[in-house]
């Protein structure tokens, strides 16, 4: 499960998400207290956490790994072509591929 973390502190996320993991461990199908586990794949990693699961009328656990990355929240949704690659150029591409698909 990856979440971007849009004010870029991650620390306060992993600990709000990890009351609301203790808060619904019952319904989340762990066991009591439900908390976040170290991350057996990077432990060292305090971005990363685990929870385990068992779904409803079965008795094998499953794991979720948590992965919090920080974000930009002034970043745009869809950024803009990189300097070369402007919009003159890739128009310039398209028109050559559709010349030589068309001349085939």
């Amino acid at each position: 499960m990856l979440g971007f973390v849009l004010d870029g502190d991650v620390d306060r996320a992993v600990a709000g998400v990890g009351d609301d993991v203790r808060r619904l461990h019952s319904e989340l199908g762990m066991t009591a207290p439900g908390a976040f586990l170290t991350s057996s794949i990077r432990p060292a990693d305090a971005r990363i956490r685990e929870t385990v699961h068992v779904r409803p009328g079965q008795s094998e656990p499953f794991r979720i790994h948590h992965m919090f990355l920080a974000g930009d929240p002034n970043a745009p949704f869809r950024p803009d072509f990189p300097p070369s690659e402007t919009a003159a150029k890739i128009k310039a591409k398209d028109r050559r591929k559709s010349g030589k698909q068309a001349g085939k």
